[in-house]
């Protein structure tokens, strides 16, 4: 079956769904035309149909109307950014959301409630969130059908790649084990519960924590003071997750071994994503991308970088979901979690066809922490070649190497 039909299927069994349904489609499959060619399906049928594209970025609804007026599409589609879309109330016959991963927070997924609609496409490469939520969208927009990382490379629908996990040896690591320590005191008084623990430090915190309390008095006047223990960990537990997020993110050895990989591949383009501004901007080399720069300012770097046959933008988390960039051959990913949403995300700005592209992927990781289960949990579905910092001089050099041998420090839970 080529890419062609099953992007057709895909609209099928949308079809069989009732017009209300998610598509899950890895990263170069086509989800946008599978959007297109659902489009096209229904104004046969009904010409009159009106479709509204709700998107999370201006970079996406840029892409997006492009794509509509090659297809001649733009009199009766309209693109707009997801946070402009709640602030009213909107009427359309076809509501599409691309990235339908991020709906489900707190404020985006009253989006369902804002727009009125009769039918609904849902897009996303990847349906799971860290929090749990993606299970508010089966309410009103199920999966009806899926499209594995496994399909498109079996198929050869995206470009050859390899992916590396670097694995960083920091000589002292004293400071992240106290954090760790703390970490795990904090955590295991939610029975080790993730999503407990955020709900404890969510919009209805306060709330949580008292229900929680409640549940572990024996006795009315024990009330007062087991809710401060409940909210001392919940707080705590965060605190220590961000400690550690910083430590692990943020170390100077990364940005290191980023500069090296830019030196030894001079003429690549190259996306670096970091979890922070901070950590973008101390590469130095090439452009940034993040919300500390103005729309326009993003956007000119995006475009230069776009007409470029090489160069390097490094981004805070803006390009993660969605950009088409042509031509990006090299990702180096500083900052990670254990989530396959953001992995999956960032993959794809680099793998898609476009003729004999080879890409190499290098996500940095500090050695003997979280870290490394982070990455092992957020590449579950895919495969890496893990290499120490000895032989990622060797892979720069186009060099034979060895990959590592060592057992990984084993971690009892995820996050």
């Amino acid at each position: 079956m080529t890419r062609s039909e099953r992007q057709e299927l895909c609209v099928d069994n949308w079809i069989r769904a009732g017009g209300r349904a998610a598509i899950v489609g890895s990263t170069g499959f086509g989800k946008t035309r599978v959007a297109i060619l659902a489009i096209k399906r229904v104004l046969t049928k009904y010409p009159d149909f009106k479709t509204l594209v709700v998107v999370p970025s201006t970079n996406l609804k840029d892409q997006w109307e492009e794509n509509l007026r090659q297809w001649n599409l733009e009199k009766s589609c309209v693109v707009r950014v997801i946070n402009t879309v709640i602030m009213h109330r909107w009427k359309c016959d076809i509501l599409i959301i691309d990235e339908l991963h991020l709906i489900p927070s707190e404020n985006r997924i009253s989006v369902f409630n804002k727009v009125e609609y009769k039918l609904v496409l849902g897009l996303t490469a990847t349906y799971e969130r860290l929090d749990g939520r993606e299970s508010l969208l089966d309410r009103y927009c199920p999966v009806c059908d899926e499209i594995t990382m496994s399909d498109v490379i079996a198929n050869h629908w995206v470009a050859d790649y390899v992916e590396y996990e670097v694995l960083i040896d920091v000589d002292n690591l004293s400071e992240y084990e106290e954090i760790q320590r703390k970490w795990t005191q904090h955590f295991e008084f939610f029975s080790f519960d993730f999503q407990l623990m955020m709900k404890m430090n969510g919009p209805e915190g306060f709330k949580c924590r008292q229900e929680f309390a409640k549940a572990l008095c024996t006795k009315p006047a024990q009330y007062k003071e087991i809710l401060k223990t409940v909210t001392l960990h919940a707080i705590g537990a965060m605190q220590a997750m961000q400690q550690k997020k910083a430590f692990l993110n943020n170390h100077s050895k990364k940005i290191e071994l980023t500069r090296k990989i830019i030196e030894a591949r001079p003429n690549a383009k190259i996306i670096t994503f970091s979890n922070n501004i901070k950590m973008a901007e101390a590469i130095g080399i090439g452009g940034v991308v993040s919300g500390k720069e103005s729309k326009k300012k993003n956007r000119t770097t995006l475009e230069e970088f776009a007409k470029a046959d090489s160069g390097v933008v490094n981004s805070s988390k803006l390009l993660v979901a969605g950009a088409d960039i042509p031509g990006v051959n090299c990702l180096i990913i500083l900052g990670h979690d254990s989530s396959t949403t953001r992995a999956t995300q960032a993959r794809g700005r680099g793998i898609r066809v476009e003729g004999d592209k080879f890409t190499e992927i290098f996500n940095l990781v500090i050695n003997d922490t979280q870290e490394t289960k982070w990455c092992e949990s957020a590449h579950k579905n895919s495969e890496m070649v893990r290499i120490d910092e000895a032989n990622l001089e060797k892979v720069l050099k186009h060099e034979p190497f060895e990959t590592y041998k060592r057992p990984l420090e084993k971690f009892n839970y995820r996050f």
